[in-house]
């Protein structure tokens, strides 16, 4: 996966495809296994899609109601750029970023 790859190199914390139970009224009833969960904060998911719309919003929404986090971004790489991640940076993908508040 590049993004563990530009993770690693650019030395952020990450687990990659980390399990997590699906619970529905208290019962396991499957798993959820995100791209990586980075910061120990933060789930990625990353597409290969020329944006990201409503459904990919819904999906994030899931994950994070799953991993109990509270941020979450969602990158699309539809063109197989380098990854350029970072604070103030321009990015070559499209991305929507995730925070719900408690």
């Amino acid at each position: 996966m590049r993004w563990s790859l530009s993770f690693r190199l650019r030395k952020i914390p990450f687990w990659q495809q980390p399990a997590f139970d699906v619970l529905y009224k208290g019962e396991k009833v499957g798993l959820f296994i995100p791209d990586l969960i980075a910061l120990d904060s933060i789930v990625v998911d990353t597409k290969v899609i020329d944006r990201i719309t409503d459904h990919e919003r819904g999906l994030m929404l899931n994950y994070l109601r799953i991993t109990s986090l509270r941020v979450g971004a969602c990158w699309s790489d539809s063109q197989f750029q380098t990854p350029q991640v970072g604070m103030g940076t321009n990015c070559l993908m499209n991305s929507c970023l995730f925070v719900v508040k408690k």
